[in-house]
């Protein structure tokens, strides 16, 4: 064997070494994304738990601004909330010529919050409740359209603030039930039901996680019910978080 090719053999060595180290490397790194992909991200907010099934029947949005504002340590409770600062309004009924025309629930809760024949209210109606509470030099409440559930995960669950949002009773498919007149703007009012509001609390790689006023606390419900539930509620929800 010539020196000259004993030289080139020793070359090839580190060559091959760096080929293999590199290899390994991209098996790792590979095996790593797959590892992440396999185990997916969980997350679930502790958020007190209050239950609407004694006091609040229908008052589902009122008890679920309560947990969100106890989580943030605002000293208030649901009597307060309802008596002091949420806003009410007629219930539908019939006028003179038999036309149904009652309360918007964009503008007041429809009806009483502790009357098994209450109706609801929207998320407007939260947040102006809410801004009569909160110190906006340490709170800000905001009305949430059309964002994705992921979405809401993403901005809000991954950092530790909960989410009002609008739903159906155990996440069943939305109907247009009845509608009426608006009473002052004459608008047509169409309700959707069965409308509940609840406590998005956390996510996993199949479900949601919420507080439910008319069940129990880190409930569970498939990703695809939930979606379609909160679409058909026009995606609304609210958001209270301390000022960064």
């Amino acid at each position: 064997m010539t020196g000259a090719n004993v030289k080139r053999k020793r070359k090839g060595k580190p060559v091959l070494i760096l080929i293999s180290i590199a290899g390994l490397c991209a098996v790792a790194y590979f095996a790593f994304l797959r590892s992440k992909s396999v185990i997916p991200k969980s997350v679930i907010l502790d958020v007190p738990f209050i239950s609407q099934k004694a006091d609040f029947p229908t008052g589902c949005e009122s008890v679920s601004a309560v947990m969100a504002l106890n989580y943030l340590g605002v000293d208030i409770t649901v009597d307060e909330f309802v008596d002091d600062y949420l806003d009410t309004g007629n219930a539908p009924s019939a006028d003179k010529s038999g036309k149904l025309v009652g309360t918007n629930p964009r503008r007041a809760f429809v009806g009483d919050p502790r009357s098994e024949h209450g109706w609801g209210c929207y998320a407007s109606v939260i947040v102006n409740a809410v801004n009569k509470i909160i110190d906006s030099a340490k709170f800000t409440v905001s009305e949430i359209s059309d964002k994705t559930i992921d979405e809401l995960c993403r901005e809000y669950i991954d950092n530790g603030v909960p989410v009002l949002i609008w739903a159906t009773v155990e996440m069943v498919t939305p109907l247009s039930a009845v509608s009426w007149t608006d009473e002052i703007t004459g608008e047509r009012i169409e309700w959707v039901s069965p409308m509940h509001c609840l406590v998005l609390v956390g996510y996993d790689k199949d479900c949601y996680y919420f507080n439910d006023p008319l069940e129990h606390k880190n409930i569970s419900h498939k990703k695809s019910l939930v979606k379609s539930a909160y679409d058909g509620l026009y995606r609304q929800a609210v958001v209270i978080e301390a000022v960064r």
